[in-house]
């Protein structure tokens, strides 16, 4: 192939995105043949042209506005609360602090039940999303179908275990008093509760609510033009955006580390002091690399090759976790691995 065919190979490779032939090769020939670059290697694909025409400039990568990747969601919700005043044991104190008596604190009731279905929208928002600011998070917009459909089916969830506890009020408050009353009879204490220290049915209704509101990101060309608006002003929004991408990406490596320190401290333990081994010390990895993959929103090739690699420690670690029982050299071994990752990831927060 002469030069101008190479030339002219090269550039509608990287035009393309697809790496160009390789020349011919004479099979009898010494000189093994070119290997060329892998299809989307725009990098080595420009390189060639640069070498055969250095003045072609390679072409400027487009970076997505944050608001182009993300959008907001704001959870509101309210449960029943499970304190009440108890206004005989705080007039004993000569009103100097209060005395509190906590209803339906035993282990198994409709309350508890209806408290851990709302828990669940919350921690799956927050497992899935990264902050935009307090209260608010961002959802990345690929993901935002596919989050928003399990957050509705939680909240489904949330509404039958509020719509069960309803239908057994009245089973609910007579087993609290018996159990609150049994408890002040054991410890000769007070804090027994009435009828009164209750909601009624309808007023526990109202105490239950759930609201997931959503938003587009803002950008700084869209304030309404009949108000107008200084450069500072527009630049003051762009400076949010960015610090708001950046602890995005900050919390995704917090998020990281955290399953990856409680690994480290549990693997740290001599193999012959091991009394019970969990393989979540190495799923949880595994779990919060895929998690925060879907979640990220930073342009930061650091944090994306950080979540590349705990994917592939974890993983690998994750089809072994019979030999971390029982071997102290594949113990010794992946908290080396570890802690060497989590020593990069440091560094980025």
């Amino acid at each position: 192939m002469n030069m101008q065919a190479q030339l002219q190979a090269a550039i509608e490779a990287a035009q393309q995105h697809v790496a160009p032939a390789a020349p011919a090769v004479d099979d009898t020939s010494p000189v093994a043949p070119h290997t060329p670059p892998a299809a989307n290697d725009d990098a080595s694909s420009w390189k060639q042209v640069a070498d055969v025409l250095p003045h072609v400039e390679a072409p400027k990568v487009k970076i997505k506005s944050l608001a182009e990747k993300a959008m907001l969601i704001k959870l509101k919700m309210s449960t029943m609360g499970t304190t009440k005043l108890d206004r005989d044991e705080t007039d004993k104190f000569g009103g100097s602090h209060n005395v509190y008596k906590s209803l339906f604190s035993g282990k198994d009731n409709r309350v508890k039940k209806a408290r851990s279905a709302y828990n669940k929208v919350y921690t799956h928002l927050k497992e899935n999303t990264v902050p935009w600011e307090k209260g608010v998070d961002m959802v990345h917009s690929m993901q935002y179908t596919t989050i928003m459909a399990e957050l509705r089916g939680l909240v489904d969830d949330a509404y039958a275990a509020v719509a069960d506890l309803v239908a057994n009020w009245d089973q609910e408050v007579q087993a609290d008093i018996a159990f609150r009353s049994a408890c002040a009879a054991n410890s000769g204490k007070g804090h027994v509760v009435s009828i009164h220290d209750y909601p009624t049915v309808d007023e526990l209704q109202d105490k239950y609510s759930i609201d997931i509101q959503v938003s587009p990101v803002p950008k700084p060309n869209d304030f309404d033009p009949r108000h107008p608006v200084t450069d500072e002003e527009r630049a003051s929004l762009q400076r949010m955006l960015d610090e708001a991408t950046t602890n995005g990406g900050k919390h995704v490596i917090k998020q990281m580390l955290t399953p990856m320190e409680k690994a480290v401290a549990n693997l740290s333990t001599p193999v012959k002091d091991v009394t019970n081994f969990y393989s979540s010390i190495i799923t949880n990895m595994v779990d919060v690399a895929d998690r925060m993959r879907r979640a990220n929103v930073s342009d930061d090739v650091e944090v994306a090759r950080r979540i590349s690699d705990l994917t592939s420690l974890s993983t690998k670690y994750a089809a072994n976790t019979g030999i971390l029982r029982n071997s102290q050299t594949a113990r010794d071994a992946a908290v080396a691995d570890i802690s060497s990752l989590m020593g990069k990831m440091k560094g980025l927060v």
